[in-house]
């Protein structure tokens, strides 16, 4: 029953009508992918692409993509409705085993809060609840983990995203100084179970920062200062892979901002259902005149 309530929730991800197909991940932004994960008893993963004007034209989920006389995308032998924001509110099916009926809620950011499945057989109603708690987000606001609770059994489910864009390099990529072959696809998460982690926590972290920073001699004679925003790898081996700025103050600034990151030592790797993984670290660096004098 498990499989099933998941199996519609990537319906639910994948067959949302629009005309701008993001909206089915709840998703802005210059999407170019989406890997979606369920981590439960397995990892239940599949990958979706999207068009530069973010119209999905490729899925490895297994079905076959299709739309209706509008251009709607649609499922067959599954009956949607929507609500007047062209959310899916209602989707029905036909097993073997019954009719199986799944109501989805969402908050007035239209993210999905609550989904209710109802498994009709013979004189028999079998109730799930669950509800759902988005727990991260990356730079565009779009989240890339969530938990799924049972509310009667407390069981939990973990669900993730790697989200690529169009604007900013391939998570696949990793500069020189990584440990991973450059010939070799290998994911990195953008949201863990158990996140990287600098030796002594965040306050150690920027401690480090702090000591190592050299503020830039012309952003500083220009009275230059504020918040350089970093992304980088942590890899499965707690090394610095590649290095990005996805909020930029000043080149000087963010010039040193990069050189601090990569100079940082190892992390302790964060970890996917108990194993080691790659995952992006967002790190906000401020440059502040004042406390450097």
């Amino acid at each position: 029953m498990k499989i099933i309530c998941i199996f519609f929730l990537y319906i639910l991800c994948a067959f949302r009508l629009y005309s701008n197909d993001l909206s089915v991940f709840e998703l802005r932004g210059p999407v170019k992918s989406v890997t979606q994960s369920i981590w439960g008893y397995s990892c239940l993963e599949s990958k979706f692409f999207f068009t530069n004007s973010g119209i999905l034209y490729e899925s490895t989920f297994p079905a076959s993509i299709c739309r209706d006389q509008h251009g709607n995308l649609q499922w067959g032998g599954v009956q949607m409705q929507y609500n007047d924001k062209k959310q899916i509110i209602k989707v029905s099916a036909i097993f073997s085993t019954g009719i199986l009926e799944i109501i989805y809620f969402y908050n007035n950011k239209g993210l999905l809060v609550r989904c209710v499945k109802n498994l009709f057989q013979s004189d028999n109603v079998t109730q799930f609840v669950y509800n759902i708690v988005h727990t991260r987000f990356d730079s565009y606001d779009n989240w890339v983990m969530r938990i799924l609770t049972d509310i009667k059994t407390g069981e939990k489910t973990t669900e993730t995203r790697v989200i690529e864009y169009y604007d900013s390099a391939a998570s696949t990529n990793f500069s020189e100084n990584n440990d991973i072959s450059d010939n070799k696809e290998v994911p990195v998460y953008s949201a863990v179970e158990q996140m990287p982690e600098f030796p002594g926590g965040e306050e150690e972290l920027m401690k480090y920062i702090s000591r190592n920073i050299k503020y830039p001699t012309m952003a500083m004679e220009n009275n230059i200062q504020g918040r350089v925003v970093v992304q980088f790898v942590v890899t499965k081996t707690g090394k610095i892979g590649e290095v990005k700025v996805v909020r930029s103050k000043d080149p000087d600034l963010d010039k040193e901002a990069v050189r601090v990151v990569k100079s940082l030592p190892n992390f302790i790797p964060g970890k996917m259902n108990g194993q080691a993984v790659n995952v992006w670290y967002t790190l906000p660096i401020t440059f502040n005149i004042e406390e450097t004098q």
